[in-house]
């Protein structure tokens, strides 16, 4: 992804299967960067979740910023730990129009009808909650004139 000089430590859910075997997979080597994982079955929107991640990298949250492309999951879990939030525009026009593909996105999601149905009510939350992002952003250089980024000394 090109993310290793930019971002000091990525975390990512464990449970996600890839759709290659294991022997076909290319390891991954970070030069830079750290890379863990959420704990199992721990879903978005988790504020504490999101808390726990910030103390375990021993900084304040007003110095942190979570950039999402939901509003629904990651702007309105950052509102909820007090995080600044950035909304990633670009991240939501991938079916802007092309909907029988979103259709087939959705016919061979991994989802189950309780995960569709926790979704329904995270949304309903979010919107009576009328959450909204601090910032919203176009492409991800944007972050560059909102932001001045520095490395934190440990």
């Amino acid at each position: 992804m090109g993310l290793d000089y930019f971002i000091e430590h990525l975390y990512s859910p464990p449970d996600h299967s890839l759709p290659i075997d294991e022997e076909q997979r290319v390891p991954i080597d970070f030069k830079y960067m750290k890379s863990s994982h959420t704990p199992e079955n721990e879903l978005k929107p988790n504020p504490a979740l999101l808390l726990d991640i910030i103390k375990e990298l021993g900084v304040n949250k007003d110095e942190c910023i979570y950039i999402g492309d939901s509003e629904v999951k990651d702007v309105y879990m950052a509102k909820q730990a007090g995080v600044t939030s950035v909304f990633a525009r670009y991240g939501t026009t991938h079916f802007e129009h092309r909907e029988e593909d979103y259709n087939l996105l959705r016919a061979v999601t991994h989802w189950t009808d309780d995960d569709v149905e926790r979704e329904r009510q995270v949304k309903l939350e979010a919107k009576q909650n009328e959450y909204s992002a601090d910032y919203t952003i176009d492409k991800f250089a944007d972050i560059l004139e909102l932001f001045d980024f520095e490395k934190k000394k440990r």
